[in-house]
């Protein structure tokens, strides 16, 4: 897709399994224990799916994460960045997605589903620094977009599961669907 004259792959890697995050349940302490603190092996995986055709890594700036991407993209500049901030260590993410070059920089679901606009704005604007798009990631998609629709805010892209089976998702997937296609945002889906 094309967004403000930039390239977003329509298929990027997510670091999800490399960080071991909670939303894989009992597999999480399997990629904890491959992944975490394990530069060699996430980018492995990345090269494989560059292999493959994919030329887009979204990026949760862990430093393990940083290292794997950081040398591909010594052979791969081509490769697009899709960038989360971390809320807890937002000054290394912005270190660390500003020397990735990251195309896009998204605000992280824990924050955005808050829904506290002046939260948002704050992260939204340390976004701006890094990229020359920014956006949101949803965790609750129904609600958090609808509560979007009637407030003010400057965003190009929004990262939201979609999914058959509306796993991770807050509402029967067709409602959720509808919303995005209401929206008028490009959506870069996640929780395929």
């Amino acid at each position: 897709m094309i967004v403000k004259g930039y390239k977003i792959p329509r298929v990027i890697v997510g670091t999800s399994p490399f960080i071991a995050a909670g939303q894989f349940g009992q597999r999480a302490f399997n990629y904890y224990i491959k992944f975490v603190n394990n530069s060699i092996a996430v980018e492995k995986v990345i090269k494989s799916s560059i292999k493959m055709g994919i030329k887009g890594i979204q990026v949760l700036p862990y430093n393990w994460v940083y290292k794997a991407v950081k040398s591909i993209l010594r052979e791969h500049k081509d490769v697009v960045i899709v960038g989360t901030l971390i809320p807890n260590d937002l000054k290394s993410s912005i270190r660390t997605l500003s020397e990735l070059r990251a195309t896009v920089s998204l605000v992280h679901g824990m924050i955005s589903n808050m829904r506290d606009l002046e939260v948002i704005e704050k992260h939204l604007d340390l976004c701006r620094k890094v990229s020359p798009l920014v956006g949101l990631v949803v965790h609750e998609p129904y609600k958090t977009l609808s509560w979007l629709m009637e407030v003010d805010l400057n965003i190009d892209v929004i990262m939201a599961p979609i999914n058959k089976l509306g796993y991770l998702m807050d509402a029967p997937p067709e409602e959720v669907v509808k919303l995005y296609e209401r929206i008028g945002i490009p959506i870069i889906g996640k929780k395929v």
